[in-house]
């Protein structure tokens, strides 16, 4: 996970370069792309992209040079990160909530001025066609899009939750983080309808960079005064993107201080070479070539990885941990008293719904990752070779070789069959370490210091109710249950 986490984040970087070099340009008080010469009004937006922003090569058998301007942004945009995480965990969240109220502010001002523009077009547009609810790849467009919009499967999720309190009331969280974050999709995907339906132009079937930095632009120099809502856009664009930069890389952070425990007093130190690691993994990325390669790994990295580790870990979760205690820890940290069918329905939706929907996902994203999209050129068989490589190669190597070792270490002392068994069962050597290094580790989190329940062998699925009673009343609870 660790090494898709970092490929997907090589990839976050470049957006939020190219959006830091948008808003250096706009500040001048002018649009660039909209004073190009030599070209139509229609196009001057990709001209200006294209050749002055990325001096795009022809293909990736052209590396050229190094973008000076985007090296430069992508080094402050990785000061900012390091500085950001070194800082600590609490001093960033304080800082979030002075960032959150100004993000809000910039979608409304720019969903005010969409709702502006508002005419027949975009009303035609926004007419539903309901035909397409039939289409099952409708249905597989729209949960892919929002498996990865929610940034699943990737840690950076799972790890910004580790440093809430014990009991916290994660199903209320879930439920809001779900909810607004629909809500400001749909408010900033109007916002985009209106920036170019209402100003005359047509709809690109683009998506990612050519659409933030081509079609979104194309709308603001439509604009009378755009340049105040450029850099709303573009500087809304940096601060979400940094917030899940800095949650993917606090991942990795995490996963290497929980592999060298030793390393936790030197956090300020390995946050600052992480980050100066995939820095320079991520050079190449500000050549003539980058947004080939961003292709390249938003095709691979991007699209089944993420997909394959929520799978595995629904799995594990299921099998393994086993989808009673699961359920159980759940109602214990969120402090709630879950009613037995309440309890059943979730574990049918773990143990059954999910995992059989995650793999007509994986299905269907390997099935898209098989048949390369041609995008700004040709790709040569070298370049889909080595989109394979960085993501399933690393991937599937240490998963087998961790899983041999384990194996192996087992058969030492057990026999075969028995070995087998404790290789899917929690490792209660990493448990007791956790416990022992997490003491030492200033910033206390739920990551090192997990909620266990001890399993029993007379609770199980008929008497459900009596294990999650025993359960919420493991331990002082800081709130008062309520009934769901």
């Amino acid at each position: 996970m660790c090494w898709s986490t970092i490929l997907v984040s090589l990839s976050e970087v470049c957006l939020l370069s190219w959006s830091l070099l948008y808003i250096y340009k706009t500040a001048d008080c002018k649009l660039p792309w909209s004073h190009q010469s030599n070209v139509s009004a229609g196009s001057s937006a990709a001209e200006y992209y294209v050749h002055n922003v990325l001096r795009l090569s022809p293909d990736l058998n052209s590396f050229g040079n190094i973008g000076g301007d985007i090296l430069l942004a992508t080094v402050i945009t990785w000061v900012i990160v390091a500085v950001c995480l070194s800082a600590g965990i609490r001093k960033t969240g304080r800082l979030c909530y002075a960032i959150a109220p100004l993000i809000l502010v910039a979608t409304v001002v720019l969903f005010i001025q969409g709702c502006l523009l508002w005419d027949s077009r975009v009303s035609a547009a926004l007419s539903p066609d309901w035909v397409h609810l039939t289409v099952p790849q409708t249905w597989l467009a729209a949960s892919v899009y929002v498996y990865h919009s929610l940034n699943l499967g990737r840690g950076g999720l799972t790890t910004i939750g580790s440093f809430n309190k014990e009991h916290t009331n994660l199903i209320r969280d879930v439920g809001l983080l779900c909810l607004v974050h629909f809500a400001w999709g749909i408010t900033l995907w109007l916002t985009f309808v209106c920036f170019t339906l209402g100003n005359g132009l047509q709809l690109e079937p683009y998506a990612g960079p050519w659409l933030l930095f081509v079609s979104v632009a194309k709308g603001l120099a439509a604009l009378p005064h755009g340049v105040p809502f450029a850099l709303l856009t573009y500087s809304l664009v940096f601060i979400s993107g940094l917030s899940t930069l800095a949650g993917n890389i606090l991942m990795v952070i995490s996963s290497v201080l929980a592999i060298f425990p030793r390393l936790q007093s030197q956090r300020s130190a390995v946050t600052a070479t992480t980050c100066l690691g995939i820095f320079l993994l991520g050079i190449p990325l500000t050549s003539q070539i980058g947004l080939h390669l961003y292709w390249l790994l938003i095709h691979y990295a991007v699209s089944w990885v993420p997909v394959l580790h929520g799978l595995c870990v629904v799995l594990v979760v299921a099998l393994c941990y086993g989808h009673v205690q699961f359920v159980a820890d759940l109602g214990y940290s969120s402090g709630i008293y879950l009613k037995e069918w309440v309890a059943r329905h979730l574990i049918v939706v773990y143990s059954s719904l999910l995992p059989i929907l995650l793999l007509v996902l994986l299905a269907s994203t390997l099935h898209i990752a098989s048949h390369f999209p041609t995008r700004q050129s040709t790709y040569p068989d070298w370049g889909v070779a080595l989109g394979w490589l960085l993501t399933a190669l690393p991937l599937f190597v240490l998963l087998f070789s961790g899983a041999a070792y384990k194996l192996l270490y087992f058969l030492k002392k057990h026999s075969f069959r028995k070995s087998l068994m404790l290789l899917v069962k929690p490792d209660e050597m990493w448990i007791h370490n956790t416990f022992r290094t997490g003491s030492r580790v200033s910033e206390k989190t739920t990551m090192t210091h997990p909620v266990i329940i001890a399993a029993c062998k007379e609770y199980d699925n008929n008497n459900l109710s009596s294990y999650i009673d025993r359960n919420l009343q493991h331990g002082d609870r800081e709130q008062d249950s309520f009934d769901l």
